[in-house]
């Protein structure tokens, strides 16, 4: 359980310094002109403190609460003879096989109607 007890700020001021701080990657210093932006002066050592004694703690709480994952999962792909080869297409790639063959479809549906 995550105690508070003897720190000057709030609570939620201190989950949100350090939410921020673990979320987004920023430095102390720029999570310290972020505080100050939304109104809260805390140096950039107080910050530090935070983290090191809370983050820990709240990344045990975050992993109990999360969800089990179902143990069933299915890989985008596929295989498609292309001149009588058989080449593996990733889902990424079918994503940009099927642009450019919808971009031909408009084209071709253009010219038809000239």
């Amino acid at each position: 359980m995550l105690s508070f007890k003897g720190t000057h700020f709030q609570k939620d001021v201190i989950l949100y310094a350090v939410f921020f701080y673990v979320r987004y990657g920023v430095s102390y210093r720029d999570l310290e002109e972020i505080m100050e932006e939304r109104g809260v002066e805390v140096d950039h050592a107080t910050l530090n403190r935070w983290v090191i004694r809370y983050s820990p703690a709240i990344a045990v709480k975050a992993k109990s609460q999360k969800r089990e994952t179902n143990k069933s999962w299915r890989m985008d792909e596929t295989y498609i003879k292309v001149k009588g080869q058989q080449p593996h297409f990733s889902n990424k790639r079918l994503t940009i096989m099927a642009f450019l063959i919808r971009s031909l479809w408009i084209k071709v549906a253009l010219t038809m109607q000239d």
